[in-house]
């Protein structure tokens, strides 16, 4: 009768501290754990209840556990081959650590595949649950035979079934509606007692099996471990590191069972006493699953030398497990062992596509993204490796003409993209975009050589004449001081415009005249830019001054000054402002007097217009400059495409004028903007003698302090 009072007054008191919480309303986060600690903290006392005057009958604990059990098979979704697998593994085993205990029950075991949940669990009536996570840091059969031993002692003391009634008892659940409790309550510990109690028989029910007592000690060694990790947070090597979710679990486990250190001393107590000898281990039948599942989570961390040799591993415990092979060929495909990769990967070949293609999916990502970060020699192997494994693949052969266009291969770029113009159109359409992008994005960036790369493979590729195409190109090879091919490129974008009626612009023809005459030796240039200019018949009169002008200014540089003479005496037949470019055309030929002459006038005419003056400027630094000199250059600034030469002009009339910081300021703005005028043979070319030096001086100081300011 003293028992049944003690169990009413524990429940008045379960129940009054249910109302209690009911009516202050904390907010609290709700997860598993929470349910898990309750239970364990309540087992010492609730499991001191006189359970053995009501104990339920074994039918009843069977057809309560059989349902209890359902809730888990029928939530289990990935019952695949490995799952059947491993589950039957556990039968066999089970059955043989069974055939001892005391109760005779249909003992059945059960595989969970969460690769977080390192635990093991009992369910009344005989049902044993095993965890991915825990089988994953077995070595060895004896320490699974322990562990189930472990639990079926459980089961055979009736600590599950006393669990099972207090459950039903705190909840007041009708024992008809016991399938109803949660799992969870089964996955906590019992008391202390209860704990070592089943450790102890657990292992003699492994050791009566035929296994070792080795493989508890062991397991209890490897629990102690991961507690110590738990409780610091720091793991012995990152191998060993455990995730954040199954480290939760068992901050669960370990609260709610006996310490480690107690139950690995309990075990070598235990083999003393019963003077067992340590015999071989088996070895874990699925033990090659599990190492697969860590080379996985090795790759996925990006630690691929220890996934190799952790896949390797499986695979000579069992030869062609998938898994294992597509851990191995992708470490070996981002270590760049593509020998081994793609053996790993013809493994799979016939019987596992969709592994295969796994494989080729993460060769192709790592190419991507080598690609992406401008390292041009993996993305150029990766995307090689891809071909190999599926030939002409659209997206490795596009990948591949990419990188060789990077790398400067344009020879082989230009194979790739017409092979892919034959058999996959729209990847062709892809590549084509990516060249134009490029070289768009490369000459914004004033990174000319890539610019003209990548326009001139596109030009040759398509064959077909591309306005903006070849305008890049045109101004990239200018910038870059390849005056003859500008001039070349120039003309077909003449050409192009004339074909298609598109209006010639003045910048055009003026980068045109000026890479002709840029080119040394060139005497015919003025009647090359004539005939390229043949087609403007029906051209406007302002289009025909700016022909005649610079078809003059050629024959100056080639020493023929009629027709200069003839524009520059005014005849009517164009603006003054127009005449700026003939000024620059004396001198580009050296003929600074008659070029400071001929502005001179020019201007008196057009005080304000910003070409004039700024050409004079350039005069001007050949002979002995003034602050004056300075004021026409900033006349330009507000031009576009005439700022950086009116800065560069800033800098060198600044520089002559020995006002060296303010100079060098606006020179570093100039070459970052501008990098043309770093390039001596480029200046030289263009400018006078003098402009070049002090450009060239500038150059040489920005340098020097650049370097004592990184000392």
């Amino acid at each position: 009768m003293k028992q049944w009072i003690v169990f009413g007054a524990v429940l008045a008191l379960v129940a009054g501290a249910l109302v209690l919480s009911q009516t202050r309303h904390v907010e609290a986060n709700v997860a598993p754990n929470a349910l898990l600690y309750l239970v364990a903290d309540t087992e010492q006392e609730l499991t001191r209840l006189p359970m053995k005057y009501t104990r339920i009958s074994d039918e009843d604990e069977i057809k309560y556990g059989n349902g209890i059990a359902k809730q888990l098979e029928d939530s289990d979704s990935e019952h695949n081959e490995e799952h059947s697998v491993v589950e039957a593994y556990l039968r066999t085993v089970g059955e043989q650590v069974a055939a001892n205990a005391h109760r005779k029950l249909p003992y059945k075991f059960h595989y969970l595949p969460d690769r977080n949940f390192l635990n093991a669990f009992a369910i009344p009536g005989g049902h044993v649950f095993v965890g991915a996570g825990l089988l994953a840091v077995m070595d060895n059969e004896d320490e699974l035979a322990a562990v189930l031993g472990h639990e079926i002692e459980h089961i055979d003391h009736y600590d599950c079934a006393q669990r099972l009634q207090i459950e039903a008892a705190l909840r007041k659940v009708p024992f008809g509606e016991l399938i109803a409790i949660p799992v969870l309550v089964f996955e906590a510990g019992y008391n202390k007692n209860q704990e070592l109690e089943a450790d102890r028989d657990g292992t003699r029910l492994a050791v009566a099996a035929g296994y070792s007592p080795k493989g508890a000690v062991e397991l209890f060694t490897e629990f102690k471990k991961m507690e110590e990790q738990v409780q610091t947070g720091r793991a012995a090597t990152p191998e060993e590191e455990i995730s954040g979710a199954a480290a939760q679990i068992l901050t669960g486990y370990f609260r709610s069972h006996p310490s480690s250190a107690d139950r690995l001393a309990l075990m070598q107590s235990l083999i003393a006493e019963e003077n067992w000898t340590q015999g071989p281990e088996k070895p874990l039948g699925v033990r090659y699953i599990f190492l697969a599942h860590r080379a996985e989570d090795l790759v996925a961390a990006g630690k691929y030398d220890k996934a190799i040799q952790t896949a390797a591993e499986a695979l000579q415990l069992h030869p062609d497990h998938p898994p294992a092979l597509v851990a191995l060929a992708k470490a070996a495909c981002a270590t760049r062992d593509f020998t081994k990769a793609s053996a790993a990967y013809r493994g799979l070949l016939v019987r596992h596509q969709a592994e295969a293609d796994s494989v080729r999916a993460f060769a192709d990502d790592r190419a991507a993204a080598a690609m992406s970060a401008r390292h041009f020699d993996e993305a150029g192997q990766l995307a090689a490796f891809t071909l190999e494994l599926q030939p002409n693949n659209a997206g490795s052969l596009k990948l591949l003409a990419e990188v060789k266009l990077e790398q400067k291969d344009t020879a082989t770029a230009l194979e790739i993209g017409q092979k892919l113009q034959k058999l996959y159109p729209s990847a062709a359409a892809s590549l084509n975009q990516y060249a134009y992008s490029v070289s768009e994005e490369a000459f914004q960036l004033r990174d000319y050589a890539r610019a003209a790369r990548f326009a001139a493979y596109l030009l040759d590729l398509t064959a077909a004449p591309q306005g903006d195409v070849q305008s890049i190109l045109a101004r990239s090879e200018f910038a870059m001081g390849n005056f003859r091919a500008a001039a070349g490129d120039y003309r077909k974008l003449i050409a192009f415009d004339f074909r298609t009626d598109t209006t010639i612009e003045p910048a055009v023809l003026t980068a045109y005249a000026d890479s002709l005459g840029s080119i040394a030796q060139h005497a015919n240039a003025a009647r090359e830019f004539a005939a390229a200019l043949q087609p403007a018949r029906s051209a406007t009169d302002d289009f025909k001054a700016q022909v005649q002008i610079e078809e003059a200014g050629l024959m100056v540089v080639a020493g023929n000054e009629s027709q200069a003479h003839s524009l520059g005496e005014g005849n009517g037949s164009f603006a003054p402002e127009r005449a700026a470019r003939l000024g620059w055309w004396y001198y580009r030929a050296g003929k600074f007097d008659a070029a400071g002459k001929l502005l001179q006038r020019l201007i008196a005419q057009r005080p304000g217009d910003a070409a004039l003056q700024t050409t004079l400027g350039w005069v001007e630094i050949e002979g002995n400059p003034s602050d004056e000199t300075l004021q026409r250059f900033q006349q330009s600034l507000g031009d576009e495409q005439a700022a950086s030469a009116a800065h560069a002009g800033m800098a060198i009339a600044g520089w002559r004028l020995n006002k060296t910081d303010d100079a060098l300021g606006i020179f570093d703005r100039v070459s970052r903007e501008a990098p043309e005028w770093t390039n001596p043979e480029w200046v030289r070319t263009l400018y006078g003698p003098v402009a070049a030096r002090s450009a060239q001086e500038m150059y040489a100081e920005q340098q020097k302090r650049l370097a004592a300011r990184k000392r």
